[in-house]
C-alpha cells in the first residue's frame, strides 16, 4: 500500500510535464495564452505604458476619433481612450481571478465534503446547491449589487458568491469518483485522518477539472462584471470599466463608433482568449490524450 502512494506520488510530477507538453502543441491555445499575458502586462504596468492617466481630461480634444495622438481616440470630456482601455483591463482580470477565487473557496470544500461524506453531508449541499441553481446566477448578482450598492469589492462578492455551484458540482462528482479508489483505501488503512486524505491524496487527483473549470469560470466573470457595469450597478466612475464604458457612450455610437467599438473588442478578446486556453488545458490534462 505504501508503494502504491509512492508510485501516484513520484508520477504527478510527470503527469504535469506531459500536460504542458500537450499545451505546448495547441498553437491556438498558446496564441491565446500570449494575448492574456500581453493584456495582463498591460494591465500591470498601466501607468507605464498608457499615454497618460485615466482620469486627465482635456476639453479641446474631445471626440476625436482614432488617430497617432491618440490610437483609440477620445470620448466626451477629452480623455485619451487607449489608456482607458489600459486602466479598465485591470478591473476585468482583477475580477476575473478574485471572482474565481472567491468560488473556488466556496465550491471547493462543499463539493469536497459532499463527495467524501456522502449521506446527509451531500443531501444538504445539493439541495443548497438546487436552491442556488433556481436563479440565474447574473439575476442573483444583479439583485446583490442592487442591495449592497455599486463599487469593486461588491462586485467580487456578488460575483464570486453565485459561481460557486459550478464548482461545487464539479469537486463532487470528481469525489465520488476518487472515493473507491485504492489510493484512498491505501491511505485509510494506513490510519489518515479524513482531512489528510482530503488534502494530500484526493484533492491533488481532482486538481486538473478545477484548473479546467478555473480557466473556463473566468471568461464568465469577466462579463459578469461588464454586464453589471453596463447597467450602472458595477464601478464606480471615473475608474473606467469596459461594461461601464460601452453603456456610458452608448447612445453616441451611431456618431462615435470607436467609443464602443473598443472596450466590446477587449471584452471578447480576453473571453475568447481564456476560453481557449480552458479548452487547450481540457484537452492536455485529459488522461486520454497521453501518448
Amino acid at each position: 500500500m505504501t508503494s502504491t502512494l509512492t508510485e501516484i506520488t513520484s508520477s504527478s510530477g510527470g503527469l504535469w510535464r506531459d500536460a504542458l507538453r500537450r499545451f505546448m502543441k495547441n498553437k491556438l491555445s498558446v496564441a491565446a495564452a500570449i494575448i492574456i499575458i500581453v493584456i495582463t502586462f498591460m494591465a500591470v504596468f498601466a501607468p507605464w505604458v498608457s499615454p497618460s492617466h485615466y482620469s486627465e481630461a482635456n476639453f479641446d480634444e474631445a471626440w476625436q476619433f482614432p488617430s497617432w495622438t491618440h490610437p483609440m481616440g477620445t470620448d466626451s470630456i477629452g480623455r485619451d481612450y487607449f489608456s482607458r482601455i489600459v486602466y479598465g483591463a485591470r478591473i476585468s482580470l482583477i475580477v476575473g481571478f478574485v471572482a474565481q477565487m472567491i468560488s473556488l473557496l466556496i465550491g471547493v470544500p462543499l463539493g469536497a465534503i459532499a463527495g467524501f461524506k456522502g449521506g446527509k453531508a451531500d443531501y444538504i449541499v445539493m439541495r443548497l446547491v438546487d436552491v442556488m441553481s433556481v436563479f440565474p446566477s447574473l439575476l442573483f448578482a444583479i439583485l446583490i449589487m442592487a442591495w449592497l450598492g455599486s463599487g469593486l469589492s461588491n462586485v467580487l462578492f456578488a460575483i464570486g458568491v453565485t459561481g460557486w455551484v459550478g464548482v461545487c458540482r464539479l469537486v463532487r462528482a470528481q469525489f465520488l469518483s476518487l472515493r473507491a479508489s485504492d489510493f484512498v483505501r491505501a491511505a485509510r488503512s494506513m490510519g489518515a485522518s479524513n482531512v489528510h486524505t482530503i488534502v494530500r491524496h484526493m484533492l491533488p487527483n481532482a486538481l486538473s477539472p478545477i484548473i479546467v473549470g478555473l480557466a473556463m469560470g473566468i471568461p464568465q466573470a469577466i462579463f459578469a462584471e461588464a454586464g453589471l457595469s453596463f447597467l450602472g450597478l458595477g464601478i464606480n466612475p471615473p475608474t473606467p470599466s469596459w461594461g461601464q464604458m460601452v453603456s456610458s457612450h452608448l447612445p453616441n455610437v451611431i456618431y462615435y463608433w470607436h467609443l464602443a467599438l473598443f472596450p466590446v473588442f477587449m471584452i471578447a478578446l480576453v473571453m475568447l482568449g481564456f476560453s481557449l486556453i480552458g479548452d487547450g488545458l481540457r484537452d492536455a490534462l485529459d488522461p486520454r490524450m497521453n501518448e
